[in-house]
């Protein structure tokens, strides 16, 4: 056994041998202190399985009630399982929460509440309608007593609301800061891995639009959620790790007085249902599903000297790229123009398939041709202004088809043919003034 001095930052857990007045690391002042630095060496006794030896006999996914959140989840919860659900002060997460709880089925719920009293959180059960009975109650910001009560019960699903209000008298950092929400997740996580307790963490948010805490509490956790808000009350959630399920998948949700309903049909928030100048509809994937988008372009005379090009539901230097593609091969000259363009319902396209409806939609506006609302674009546009057909894309021209579309431009490499549908194929992007 050796001793030696040791101090950590209770912000950022930054070690040193030396005491400071300020962290070196995260520039706090008055955040070291004295760690009890004791190395024991123990013989631990390492055990060793064979894969083939691992059998799944009793393996059983948490299923929930609703299609919808059995999708988002990757066909349910993994038992054992470690859920971050992140997302802004206000943006619905308790409330998505208790929508989770009321669509599983017999499962033993302990809710874990560090911040509210019991009657509020029984009024908010109230007021949301939670119907299941097979949940306890638990008010105490000590993650030894969590710990506790993991090892001694029988419960199969753990909510934690919220992780940045639970604290541990073995760590000396304040409730929230990184090392504690680190430390507190890592003995969590280990008891209810051990006993096969899914685990659901709500997570708050920085200004910045981060996950609070240390950038380590992603990499601890299976799966991440981020909650977001848009506009008229809808919010929408997106996978951004899932160990067991896609990392595409989203839900739409709209947010009511007695809770949230989870939106079926998408296209009905993306869709505006008229045509006109600027406007071009796609189809993109969002996870398993298909979901028709329209985008939207704004093309004017700049007075402000540069021209400006605002880009929402794109990244902007995707678009950058897209306007030099015109101007090469198009007859646009948009040097003198300000450029906006905008994908309706709030959603952000990363999706190279996509890149025809945009150049439409700004090709739209700059020359004031309007752009029926049953036609639609699909198509990658490469640096040589040929449009790229993927193999991928034909459920999203199918899925079209079901929302009533009878004209889809395509690349001129796509292999398809389907039925009172109009196909029409171009090969490069100056191919539009045309058509």
């Amino acid at each position: 056994m050796k001793k030696k001095t040791q101090y950590r930052c209770n912000e950022c857990g930054y070690m040193s041998l030396k005491w400071y007045g300020r962290c070196p690391n995260c520039n706090m002042w008055d955040s070291m202190v004295l760690i009890d630095s004791t190395v024991r060496k123990e013989n631990k006794k390492i055990t060793i399985v064979q894969l083939d030896d691992v059998h799944e006999d009793n393996y059983q996914n948490i299923k929930l009630k609703d299609i919808q959140l059995n999708r988002l989840f990757g066909d349910g919860f993994v038992k054992g399982e470690i859920i971050l659900i992140a997302g802004a002060p206000g943006s619905g997460k308790s409330t998505f929460t208790i929508n989770i709880m009321n669509n599983l089925n017999n499962e033993k719920i302990l809710y874990i509440s560090g911040e509210e009293s019991a009657l509020q959180i029984k009024k908010r059960f109230e007021r949301l309608s939670y119907r299941e009975n097979n949940t306890d109650l638990m008010i105490s910001p000590d993650s030894e007593d969590i710990i506790a009560i993991a090892e001694k019960e029988d419960y199969t699903v753990l909510i934690i609301d919220s992780i940045q209000t639970i604290n541990s008298s073995e760590n000396r950092g304040v409730a929230g800061s990184p090392t504690m929400v680190k430390f507190i997740l890592g003995e969590i996580s280990k008891i209810c891995k051990q006993r096969n307790i899914t685990v659901i963490i709500i997570g708050h948010i920085t200004k910045d639009g981060n996950i609070a805490g240390p950038k380590t509490l992603e990499h601890m956790v299976d799966s991440v959620f981020i909650l977001d808000v848009l506009d008229n009350n809808m919010r929408i959630i997106k996978s951004v790790k899932n160990r067991f399920g896609s990392t595409d998948e989203m839900l739409l949700m709209n947010m009511k007085s007695d809770g949230l309903d989870i939106v079926d049909n998408i296209d009905a928030v993306t869709l505006t249902g008229t045509g006109g100048t600027g406007k071009a509809i796609t189809c993109t994937m969002k996870g398993s599903i298909p979901v028709a988008v329209e985008v939207q372009g704004l093309v004017t005379y700049s007075k402000y000297g540069i021209p400006q090009r605002i880009a929402s539901g794109i990244q902007y230097k995707r678009l950058q790229m897209l306007l030099g593609i015109m101007d090469k091969y198009m007859s646009v000259n948009l040097g003198d123009r300000d450029v906006f363009v905008n994908v309706s319902g709030g959603l952000g396209l990363d999706d190279s398939l996509c890149d025809l409806a945009f150049i439409n939609a700004v090709y739209s506006s700059f020359s004031n041709n309007l752009i029926a609302n049953d036609t639609a674009f699909i198509g990658e546009i490469n640096l040589s202004g040929e449009i790229v057909w993927k193999n991928d894309a034909i459920i999203r021209i199918k899925h079209l088809k079901h929302l009533n579309i009878k004209k889809i431009i395509v690349p001129h490499s796509a292999d398809i043919d389907i039925s009172d549908l109009e196909i029409i194929r171009i090969k490069k992007i100056s191919e539009l003034e045309n058509i």
